[in-house]
This record gives C-alpha cells, sequence and structure tokens, in this order.
C-alpha cells in the first residue's frame, strides 16, 4: 500500500512539472511574439526611413533611372551626383 506521504510526492511533482511546462511555453509564445513586433517595428521605420531618402529637394520622388544610376554608383563607389554634398 502507497503512504499518504508518496502519494502526496507525486501529485506535488506533477503539479510541478505541469506549471513548469506551462511557463515554458508561455515564456516561449511571449518571447516570440515581442520579438515579431519589434521586428516589425524596425521594419516600417525602415521603410519611412527609405522612402525619405528616395525624395529629392523638391519632394519628389526620384524616378527610377535616378534610383538606379544611385545605386550603381552606391555599389562601385563613385561620386554620384544625386546625393547631396556633405
Amino acid at each position: 500500500m502507497v503512504s499518504l506521504r508518496q502519494r502526496l510526492n507525486r501529485g506535488l511533482m506533477l503539479i510541478l512539472r505541469g506549471i513548469f511546462a506551462m511557463h515554458w511555453f508561455a515564456a516561449d509564445w511571449v518571447i516570440r511574439i515581442v520579438a515579431e513586433q519589434e521586428m516589425m517595428t524596425r521594419l516600417e521605420h525602415n521603410s519611412d526611413t527609405l522612402l525619405a531618402s528616395l525624395k529629392n529637394a523638391n519632394g519628389n520622388i526620384l524616378p527610377l533611372s535616378a534610383l538606379a544610376q544611385l545605386l550603381d554608383s552606391l555599389y562601385s563607389e563613385k561620386k554620384c551626383s544625386l546625393l547631396p554634398k556633405a
């Protein structure tokens, strides 16, 4: 026959394992949600910054040919006439 102490120990261990598992999954879920929200916020800010950098002094968005020239000059390390002079 199983003593009362052994039954209580088994029950306590089962309950503690269950709580530990729930805590593990909750922490994993929270970390994933927070990381995804942070990534979305950063991507939104980056897209706003990129859009602002594509506008010229008049507030118009540069045409694709000018953007291609700008990107080519940036990657080939040539001076570009579209970049503001520092």
